[in-house]
């Protein structure tokens, strides 16, 4: 009964095929929704170290998240502006 375990059929190829072929298409169609989470980790990751270092000089972490997030929209549309 093991030798049938290990030795490949069509039926489980065809399976394993499918939950790909389902897996890609979710991807596709979440394709805006996982863009936006991809951007926001690396924005995220970014920026986390300019916080760090506003908080190891004293500042408040909400006072340092601020300043994270007007540099975070400072860039954001100076980029907008010199690609119109």
């Amino acid at each position: 009964m093991s030798a049938d375990l290990a030795t490949p059929t069509l039926g489980r190829g065809l399976v394993i095929a499918a939950a790909a072929v389902l897996v890609l298409v979710g991807m596709h169609l979440a394709s805006s929704l996982i863009v936006l989470i991809v951007f926001s980790l690396l924005v995220t990751l970014l920026l986390a170290p300019l916080q760090r270092r506003l908080m190891a000089r004293g500042m408040a972490s909400s006072v340092a998240l601020l300043i994270c997030l007007a540099t975070y929209i400072v860039v954001l549309a100076i980029a907008a502006l010199s690609s119109s």
